[in-house]
Parts: C-alpha cells; sequence; structure tokens
C-alpha cells in the first residue's frame, strides 16, 4: 500500500511509515491534525480530544484516513445527530489489497480450467517495457494490448 501512496518510496522507507515514531495510531492521528478539533476548530475550548472513526470500525477499520480528531463536545453533538461533519474518509486500498490477495487463486482457477491455454503472470515492469519497445502512449487499453 506504501507504494501506492508514494512510489517513489525505495529501501527502509517501507519500514519507516507516516506513523513512525508514535506509540499508537491514536497518537499520529492527534498528533497529524495538531491537537485541534475538525469540526470547531477550537472554538469549543474543550481540552479532551477524541479520535473518531468516519467510516464505521468495521467497514473502515482503525487506518488514519478513516480518523479525525473531534473535541469531546462536537463528538458528543456529531452522536446526538446535532451535527455533520464536512471531512471525508481518506483513499482506501480495500480493492488493491483485496487483488493482492486473490491474484494467485485467480491465477491458478484460470490455469485450471483452460489447460490448452498459455496462461502467465505479468508485472507492470514488462507491461511498461513492451508499450515503450512498441511506442504506444500509455493508457489502460494500451497496457492490456501490450500484455495480451
Amino acid at each position: 500500500m506504501q507504494l501506492l501512496k508514494n512510489p517513489d518510496i525505495a529501501g527502509k522507507e517501507y519500514q519507516e511509515g507516516e506513523q513512525l515514531g508514535f506509540w499508537n495510531v491514536r497518537e499520529y492521528v492527534l498528533f497529524r491534525d495538531g491537537h485541534v478539533c475538525h469540526h470547531c476548530y477550537g472554538r469549543s475550548k474543550d481540552p479532551v480530544l477524541n479520535v473518531h472513526h468516519l467510516e464505521s470500525r468495521r467497514t473502515g477499520g482503525d487506518s488514519p484516513g478513516n480518523l479525525i480528531t473531534l473535541c469531546e463536545t462536537c463528538h458528543k453533538a456529531l452522536h446526538r445527530g446535532e451535527i455533520t461533519l464536512k471531512a471525508k474518509r481518506g483513499q482506501s486500498f480495500r480493492a488493491e489489497a483485496f487483488m493482492g490477495i486473490m491474484r494467485w487463486e485467480v491465477l491458478n482457477r484460470l490455469k485450471a480450467s483452460h489447460p490448452e491455454l498459455e496462461v502467465n503472470n505479468t508485472y507492470g515492469y514488462w507491461t511498461k517495457h513492451a508499450r515503450i519497445a512498441n511506442g504506444i502512449a500509455k493508457s489502460h487499453c494500451a497496457d492490456a494490448f501490450c500484455i495480451a
């Protein structure tokens, strides 16, 4: 997932994610948000801060992109339905994670169901090489053509 967030990542940077140096996700989110409520921006003067899930933890998880800092006053008002938040959930990598898990199963089932066909796995750098070698501009259709 880090490569999707930062295409230039390399080496030890994989081990040094955005939460490096923080005790837990809550501490990171509070720091990221400047220890300020993202609804009232401190106008309530409430010193108690909560980390709120934008999408339920069950469906949205505990990633920082699904969390936001709210003061106790705004947090309670939100749960009573008195206020609504403008903030939206950050980027989700649910589809990418699913494909990372399922790709080998799909490949193996395809090979088993069509033994008469040559079915192989491919990688983006192979596709890129084929596209550049053939002087084809980058597009999803062009990439599909290059690996076919």
